[in-house]
C-alpha cells in the first residue's frame, strides 16, 4: 500500500496538480465573470423598471380591469400606474411606458398615441378577440413602431410588460 501512495508522490503528479488547479480557478473566475456580466444587467433592468417606471394606461371603461391585472401580480406599485383619458393624451409624452387597450380608443386617439410614442417608449396594444380584431391599417402602424407589442391574453399582457421593462430601461430617459 505504501508504494501505491509513494506513486503519487513524484513529481509528475505535483506539477500536473498545480496545472490542473490553476486551470480550475480560472475557469472559475471566467464562469463568475460571465455569469455576473449576463445577469447583473438584467437584474438592475428589470429592477429600475419595476420600481421607478410610470406605466400610462390608454383606456377608458377598462382602466381599472387593467390596472388590477397589473397590481395582481404584486410586481408593480400602484402609484405607477396612471389613466390617460381621450381629451389629456400629450400627457402620456413624458411616459416611457403605454398600455393601450385598443377598443377603448377610437382612431383619432389612436394616431395621436402613435405619433406621441418616441423609439424608446413601450407600447403594448391589448386587444382581446372578443372586443373585435384589429384593422389592417392600424395593424401597419403598429408594425412600423419600436418596442411596440400587440396582445391578446391577459397573462399574455404581464409577461410582454415585465419583457419590455428589461429590453427598454436601459435607455436614457
Amino acid at each position: 500500500m505504501e508504494k501505491f501512495f509513494t506513486f503519487f508522490d513524484h513529481p509528475f503528479f505535483s506539477v500536473m496538480g498545480g496545472l490542473f488547479t490553476l486551470l480550475s480557478v480560472f475557469g472559475l473566475f471566467c464562469t463568475l465573470f460571465y455569469v455576473i456580466r449576463g445577469f447583473v444587467p438584467v437584474w438592475y433592468r428589470i429592477g429600475k423598471g419595476l420600481s421607478q417606471r410610470k406605466i400610462a394606461i390608454f383606456a377608458t371603461d377598462k382602466y381599472e380591469d387593467l390596472k388590477s391585472v397589473i397590481l395582481d401580480s404584486g410586481l408593480f406599485k400602484e402609484k405607477n400606474i396612471v389613466k390617460i383619458d381621450k381629451d389629456c393624451l400629450k400627457k402620456a409624452e413624458s411616459y416611457s411606458f403605454y398600455v393601450v387597450h385598443y377598443s377603448s380608443v377610437d382612431s383619432a386617439a389612436f394616431d395621436e398615441i402613435i405619433q406621441l410614442k418616441k423609439d424608446n417608449t413601450a407600447m403594448i396594444v391589448y386587444a382581446p378577440t372578443c372586443d373585435g380584431k384589429i384593422n389592417d391599417s392600424d395593424m401597419n402602424k403598429i408594425d412600423s413602431q419600436r418596442n411596440a407589442v400587440v396582445t391578446n391574453f391577459r397573462g399574455r399582457l404581464l409577461n410582454d410588460i415585465v419583457v419590455s421593462m428589461i429590453s427598454t430601461s436601459h435607455q436614457i430617459r
